[in-house]
């Protein structure tokens, strides 16, 4: 990289010199000729060439892992081809990726995440369709129920209430009330970022 960067300055330098002084180091005298200036008859847009060429000297890859101060696994970046080819890819944590192939990647995870969040509308139907889960609890001499009722309670009553279409997982927020007693309570459930479905829980004398 540091050697790059040497690249860089010294072509950027000839450029400058080129332009600011009117002539190239093609023009500049070998020995026994005059030292007169002599006319440019290049012009400096082969250094600029030269620079842009170097500066574009990039690969654009898909990480196949998490690098730390490059990117997240499945990202596509612009890496040196040096570093691509010395440490990237004979670690197999980066191939090189097409711009049309960026354009399929993209796509794909545009109908993936369209799918996710109507896969979340579905359920979050079925759920609205239930309405109201009912759970027996046992009384004690103070009036509270023995225990409380729990997430995972709830995801189980929801599936035998839906006769197994919502299966949702303990990973799926909930929000609603710690329960001690007896009463009607609401659930909120949180299927998708965009996504809520509501029902409410009652929790009556076993």
């Amino acid at each position: 990289a540091s050697s790059q960067s040497t690249v860089l300055v010294v072509l950027v330098a000839l450029c400058f010199l080129e332009v600011g002084l009117g002539f190239s180091l093609s023009s500049m005298p070998l020995s026994g000729q005059s030292c007169m200036r002599r006319s440019v008859h290049r012009s400096p847009r082969s250094l600029w060439s030269m620079l842009a060429k170097a500066k574009s000297d990039k690969f654009q890859v898909l990480l196949k892992s998490t690098v730390e101060g490059v990117g997240k696994a499945n990202q596509v970046v612009q890496v040196n081809s040096g570093y691509f080819n010395n440490f990237l890819r004979p670690k197999g944590l980066a191939s090189v990726i097409s711009d049309e192939e960026v354009k399929i990647k993209e796509a794909n995870e545009r109908e993936a995440l369209a799918k996710l969040k109507q896969d979340a509308i579905n359920c979050a139907t079925e759920i609205q369709s239930i309405a109201v889960i009912t759970m027996k609890r046992k009384l004690g001499e103070n009036g509270k129920i023995f225990g409380t009722v729990t997430h995972k309670q709830i995801v189980e009553e929801i599936k035998l209430k839906s006769g197994g279409k919502v299966d949702l997982s303990t990973k799926n927020k909930m929000d609603f009330p710690e329960i001690h007693g007896l009463g009607e309570y609401g659930v909120t459930i949180h299927l998708h970022p965009e996504v809520t479905a509501t029902l409410k829980l009652k929790v009556v004398k076993e």
